[in-house]
């Protein structure tokens, strides 16, 4: 979806998501594992590199409700995540390592980061979904082994990754200061993230939603996460115009478009088990497989609608966003003691939108199996 927005800017606060559970988390930077290193002597040449390790631990303390994790069978595709941890279960169980490279050249240089993580909660695989004679209703995994579902107790390989282990190169970008006059412009060229200042609690909202997207697995897992460590940055070229007294230009321009990296299907905070990596399949109530029991009496007759609708839908293609076409401005002033800023930008959305294709349904489509339990 492509947008064009113009605001005026006031930060103003926003709640997270809740559960009705009760959580404990504990981060801890590790002792020891924060290193730098900085070489800054008579020359121009100045080089930066910094390391650190943290580790973050959370448990659940209170165990699921029925009636909040699938309104007591009536909802089945929000209960994957919610219903795999059972009381004093650790939720995370989490290190997480980055590094930076800085170089700089008078007014000129270069930066490379990455990151990597591993939680051994995710990264084993499998949770504690409910099995045997006290399971929910629902006995369809929200991923598949194959299209036609899996355990639900075992997490799809694309969860199991992106929640349990894996790495990834952040900035990468060369940047230079030039003078024109009594004014300077700075330029930036290559993959970094970009924020105006002027935005929602975690950064994936107004404004700052405009201009990349955030990793809100970390956000979410990392209670003390600040917004460099959510932001994922993309490959743009932006600028700083200093025209003085005040006043500022700011622009970029996007190659590229990346999504919002949202909890994947059966983590803790998944909010939906169709929605992010490893959910594949959504379960509706249309279901008409004359064999089964519990079907509707007309099931299986000529023309009954769902006929051999197997009660699920599988994931069809995704569609994303754009890599050119998302660019934004800023003019920043100030008046007496306040602080203004002018906004305009065109972006594709990167949170996802769930469609589900009705005449699907009516066709049958899906993947059936009798029993997919742990």
């Amino acid at each position: 979806m492509k947008h064009l927005s113009t605001h005026a800017s006031k930060p103003r606060a926003a709640g997270l998501p809740r559960k009705r559970v009760v959580a404990m988390a504990i981060t801890a930077l590790l002792c020891g594992s924060a290193f730098a290193f900085e070489i800054e002597g008579d020359s121009d040449v100045k080089v930066r590199w910094d390391t650190s390790i943290k580790y973050t631990g959370a448990w659940r303390l209170g165990g699921a409700d029925l009636w909040v994790a699938n309104q007591n069978g009536a909802q089945p595709n929000t209960d994957f995540g919610d219903l795999s941890f059972s009381s004093g279960q650790q939720i995370n169980d989490r290190f997480d390592l980055s590094s930076s490279l800085d170089v700089s050249y008078k007014n000129f240089g270069l930066r490379v980061s990455g990151s990597a993580w591993n939680d051994s909660v995710y990264a084993k695989g499998s949770g504690n979904y409910p099995s045997g004679a006290g399971r929910p209703p629902n006995y369809q995994a929200a991923f598949p082994g194959s299209l036609a579902g899996g355990a639900n107790n075992v997490y799809g390989p694309s969860a199991k990754n992106t929640m349990g282990q894996m790495s990834e190169l952040q900035d990468a970008f060369v940047r230079g200061k030039f003078d024109l006059g009594e004014q300077s412009v700075s330029v930036r060229l290559g993959n970094h993230s970009l924020i105006y200042g002027e935005s929602l609690f975690l950064g994936a909202n107004g404004i700052a939603a405009a201009q990349g997207p955030a990793d809100l697995v970390k956000a979410l897992s990392l209670p003390n996460a600040l917004f460099k460590d959510i932001a994922i940055p993309v490959n743009q070229l932006s600028a700083t115009w200093a025209l003085g007294d005040g006043l500022a230009l700011e622009a970029y321009t996007q190659f590229e478009w990346k999504p919002l990296r949202v909890p994947a299907a059966g983590s803790y905070f998944s909010g939906g088990d169709f929605v992010g990596e490893g959910g594949n399949l959504m379960l509706h109530p249309f279901g008409c497989v004359p064999a089964l029991p519990g079907n509707n009496a007309a099931c299986g007759a000529p023309g009954y609608p769902f006929n051999n609708s197997t009660g699920l839908a599988t994931r069809g293609q995704d569609f994303n966003g754009s890599d050119s076409g998302q660019f934004g401005l800023h003019l920043a002033f100030k008046a007496g003691d306040v602080d203004y800023g002018l906004y305009a930008a065109r972006y594709d959305s990167k949170a996802p939108i769930p469609v589900l294709n009705v005449a699907s349904i009516v066709q049958g489509k899906g993947a059936w199996v009798a029993a997919c339990t742990t």
